[in-house]
């Protein structure tokens, strides 16, 4: 309580998992094992600026250098799901567009900053920012949107002042 009462003239406030959760996911931060996996490439998940071809040889330069070629099919993209409401997604609902599924989600959480439901999913390339899509959600059919990557920049204010970022 002490903490609470000597943080509070500073706007502290607790934070658990939820909240870093939350706010990586506005900043358009993956993580691994979910995000990006063995099964992912990095020009897949709009991490090509950090493959440094010229460098030399890496295990999977070659795999790479052909995806490379070949031009990618799928990308990573963020997804706004719903409105404001919250809504319980846990990634894994398949992500719909026109009629057929297209791909399933992979990181979820609420974003508290932009005031929205905030998802990532792997989909054909031709569906960049702007593009209408649907989500399954417990049988339901729900209204999204693929957005950029990061809802956030760095200079951008958060709370209130930040949420005309999302719409």
């Amino acid at each position: 309580d002490r903490l609470m009462a000597g943080g509070r003239t500073f706007g502290i406030r607790p934070g658990g998992y939820r909240a870093l959760d939350s706010l990586r996911m506005e900043k358009g931060y993956c993580y691994y094992g979910t995000d990006l996996t063995l099964l992912d490439n990095p020009l897949e998940a709009g991490l090509g600026f950090c493959v440094r071809f010229d460098k030399g040889n890496f295990n999977g330069r070659d795999a790479l250098m052909a995806a490379k070629a070949a031009g990618i099919k799928r990308r990573l993209r963020t997804l706004l799901v719903g409105d404001e409401e919250y809504l319980t997604i846990y990634g894994g609902e398949a992500v719909y567009a026109d009629g057929a599924i297209v791909g399933r989600l992979r990181s979820c959480a609420y974003g508290f900053t932009v005031g929205r439901n905030i998802a990532y999913s792997y989909l054909p390339v031709g569906l960049g920012p702007g593009t209408r899509v649907e989500v399954d959600v417990f049988g339901r059919r729900v209204p999204a949107e693929v957005s950029t990557d990061a809802l956030l920049k760095r200079e951008q204010l958060v709370g209130h002042d930040a949420k005309h970022v999302a719409s």
